[in-house]
């Protein structure tokens, strides 16, 4: 993958292509995560596509400043790069917090996204249970390779090729995303409301570690025809 630089008023982003195509996808990498953290995919849909990844503001190596991080500034980011690309009806792929800003950039700009893949975004319909601050304040003591072994050991399955650039973007997400996470739990179910494309939601089991509750998939099947929902146990 070809590593850029995107400058939007006065903050630079970092950002990362492959292959090409026709069709462009736009992927977004989940909360305290990176775009260089989705393992072989990009190169896998880069064989008959043009693939773009995003950096989130305070994540990876894109801008950290001290504001914007609310779901509608984080998801104008995304925009902004995607019309800077000139992109024509991209599909939009996004995990967990990536998942979320990809509603909501279809909820802002309807007529933007050709469609959307939701892999586990954070849709709740209760509070989270852990702190996040404290989370994310234990890991930022310690070092890579003491999280990549802690993720090996939470993720036995995990291949290896995703275990140390998880690991290293934990070190360089910025605390201040912790200000994003209200402002999804607030907004998601009017995003789907106002979202037009056609959407994929894919979750998993909450027993497995999955944010898409039972309910909130039956919800979502219920009232929202555009979202197809898949269900891997």
């Amino acid at each position: 993958m070809e590593k850029r630089k995107f400058n939007l008023e006065g903050l630079e982003f970092t950002y990362y292509q492959t292959g090409s195509g026709k069709l462009d996808i736009f992927i977004q990498h989940g909360y305290s995560d990176s775009a260089l953290c989705w393992g072989p995919l990009p190169e896998d849909l880069g064989k008959n596509f043009r693939v773009t990844l995003m950096d989130a503001r305070g994540h990876g190596e894109s801008a950290k400043p001290d504001f914007g991080y609310d779901i509608t500034t984080m998801a104008k980011d995304m925009i902004a790069l995607i019309r800077h690309l000139k992109m024509d009806k991209p599909v939009i792929i996004g995990h967990s917090m990536g998942g979320s800003l990809a509603a909501h950039l279809a909820a802002i700009e309807p007529d933007l996204p050709g469609g959307a893949v939701l892999i586990d975004p954070a849709f709740r319909d209760r509070k989270p249970s852990h702190d996040r601050v404290n989370e994310m304040e234990a890991l930022k003591k310690k070092s890579v390779k003491e999280i990549a072994e802690s993720i090996r050991q939470k993720h036995p399955d995990w291949p290896e090729v995703f275990v140390l650039p998880s690991a290293e973007a934990k070190l360089q997400m910025s605390m201040n995303v912790i200000q994003l996470m209200p402002t999804i739990d607030a907004t998601w179910r009017d995003d789907l409301k106002k979202a037009i494309c056609p959407m994929l939601l894919i979750t998993a089991d909450e027993s497995a570690g999955a944010i898409v509750s039972e309910e909130t998939r039956e919800f979502i099947k219920a009232n929202h025809s555009n979202v197809d929902v898949l269900h891997i146990p």
